[in-house]
């Protein structure tokens, strides 16, 4: 069964409001700035349907990939950072260390 594209517009809709969630909390602390609202909240929403295709590749339960994604979403680049990181053993695994 494929991926429609309605689940994913859901899930980044999540992360989305995730993301926004944060940066009004950011914003309470430091300061509104509109480019960075903009900026989190899309970073944050790239994180989400990253977590989603994640989720969706192990066969995670439809109710915790919304948790999930939403939570991506209100983490924003330090998931993409666990995500690059990951990615970069799971290479060193399947490569080996070159030595």
């Amino acid at each position: 069964m494929g991926i429609s594209g309605y689940a994913i517009l859901i899930h980044a809709t999540l992360a989305f409001f995730g993301g926004c969630v944060r940066e009004v909390d950011l914003a309470g602390k430091k300061g509104f700035s509109v480019f960075q609202f903009v900026s989190g909240a899309f970073v944050s929403t790239f994180g989400g349907v990253v977590t989603f295709f994640i989720c969706m590749s192990y066969n995670v339960s439809p109710w915790l990939t919304a948790a999930l994604t939403s939570l991506a979403g209100y983490v924003g680049i330090p998931i993409l950072d666990f995500f690059i990181v990951a990615f970069k053993k799971k290479l060193e695994g399947l490569i080996g260390s070159g030595e």
